[in-house]
């Protein structure tokens, strides 16, 4: 079964069942942007998916769901409260930072400094 997704100019399409699911960096899915043709991205190619102003966001956050940005911030602060600590305190480095879900996260934690970086621009 195919899912799809659509938010304003952009539409996501999932490939049928077990059509590379489950091996490591063959994940996919069809990207249908106004005005342009089909396109296959594979989930790992983020260079081509950050090409696409708001894909990232859309496919995976919106569509798959992913939640880890929100998750690292959860169990950190957990760990600040059992330790007493301020997270104004925390001075952040966030290597492989991507479109910077995770330091956004961190920043509405409180932490003191985020330095975040990235191969991609």
């Amino acid at each position: 079964m195919t899912v799809s997704q659509s938010s304003g100019t952009l539409r996501i399409s999932m490939p049928e069942d077990g059509d590379g699911a489950g091996q490591q960096d063959s994940e996919w899915c069809w990207v249908h942007a106004q005005g342009k043709p089909r396109q296959r991205i594979r989930f790992h190619d983020y260079a081509e998916i950050y090409r696409i102003p708001g894909l990232y966001e859309q496919l995976f956050h919106e569509s798959l769901k992913c939640a880890s940005p929100a998750t690292v911030r959860e169990l950190l602060e957990r760990v600040l409260d059992e330790r007493d600590v301020d997270p104004g305190r925390l001075r952040v480095l966030d290597l492989g930072a991507g479109s910077g879900l995770v330091a956004e996260q961190l920043d509405d934690l409180g932490a003191g400094y985020l330095f975040a970086v990235d191969i991609l621009q």
